[in-house]
């Protein structure tokens, strides 16, 4: 059996959501199972190269919310077309409180919409909740709850 290639697409190198979210999860996935999975990690990937991406079997995208959105979703076809399973985590809402820093910026390019639109056009999406697995449900059948990854035996 060959092993599963699976691409990470973190939304951040600095520690936080993209470390907890995507890149620890996936660390210690290869770690405890190094014959079964080989995980790559890309902050930035090529959308309009979408032969390179034929050598996974598995996207894991946090969030979603790229500069271009355009040749973003084309890759997503190109990965349902050649059966390259999708997962997109969230960990936060698409609704901000107007007392939240970002909330005028996602009200103004309505990120809010580009949110639902990602929940609903990938295969299964992973969050951190119930709570939060509920409010996804209406739009994504395949929730997952996954727990952020802390190591309390990291310093």
């Amino acid at each position: 059996m060959s092993k599963i290639n699976i691409l990470v697409v973190p939304s951040d190198n600095q520690g936080g959501v993209g470390f907890y979210r995507s890149t620890q999860p996936h660390i210690q996935l290869q770690e405890q199972f190094p014959d079964d999975f080989f995980v790559t990690f890309d902050m930035n990937p090529n959308w309009y190269d979408l032969t390179s991406f034929k050598k996974y079997q598995i996207i894991h995208i946090h969030k979603g919310l790229f500069q271009d959105m355009g040749a973003f979703y084309k890759a997503i076809e190109f990965f349902k077309e050649n059966n390259i399973v999708t997962i997109l985590d969230i960990d936060d809402h698409w609704k901000l409180d107007y007392r939240h820093p970002q909330h005028f910026y996602f009200k103004e390019y309505k990120i809010d919409e580009i949110i639902k639109h990602n929940l609903s056009i990938f295969d299964y999406v992973t969050t951190t909740t119930d709570l939060f697995k509920r409010e996804i449900l209406p739009f994504n059948k395949n929730v997952c709850v996954i727990p952020n990854a802390i190591n309390p035996e990291d310093p």
